[in-house]
């Protein structure tokens, strides 16, 4: 009689314990939104320029703050700096969208590029980074090992970061 009542209450605890997982907690986890714009995608022929305008800056001297006239005779200010801050809920949305190209490519990944963007009001680039998707097509016979993927075609880049603090002196302002 009492090995019934043990294996009761035995089985009682395993179910408490089994449902104690599954009860709600008090701060829910919200999914995150990243449908529509304002999520720092940009499209590709964009990020092509801005990358193309960095490499144009880059082969000049660089200094904080330097000035060059670009190929259409236009005086340019560049602002240069080391870092490029972006908003984590931009970058889970962007990783989110790479993660959409699955069973379309495999070995998935994301490559950063140095680029310049420019601010119409002012004329003035700024340092930016771009991140570009990559992975190789899935292959329905044998497989490979890659080194390193490609970017996937047509995808669109991630952009919209801030440029950061530069550095002061001979270190650095926020490290």
């Amino acid at each position: 009689m009492k090995t019934k009542k043990i294996n009761y209450l035995l089985l009682a605890c395993i179910v408490l314990l089994v449902t104690a997982c599954n009860w709600p907690t008090d701060t829910p986890e919200t999914a995150l939104d990243c449908s529509g714009d304002g999520h720092g995608i940009i499209q590709r022929s964009q990020g092509v320029q801005m990358v193309n305008d960095f490499n144009q800056i880059n082969q000049t001297i660089i200094n904080e703050n330097l000035s060059y006239i670009n190929t259409n005779g236009d005086s340019i200010n560049v602002s240069h700096t080391p870092e490029v801050h972006f908003n984590l809920d931009d970058m889970k949305c962007f990783i989110e969208y790479v993660e959409s190209f699955e069973g379309e490519y495999e070995n998935l990944g994301i490559r950063a590029y140095l680029a310049a963007q420019n601010d119409p009001t002012t004329n003035n680039y700024k340092t930016t980074i771009i991140f570009a998707p990559t992975g190789y097509p899935v292959v329905t016979t044998g497989s490979a090992i890659f080194p390193q993927a490609p970017n996937i075609p047509g995808a669109d880049l991630l952009n919209h970061g801030n440029a950061g603090m530069p550095p002061v002196g001979t270190g650095l302002s926020n490290p």
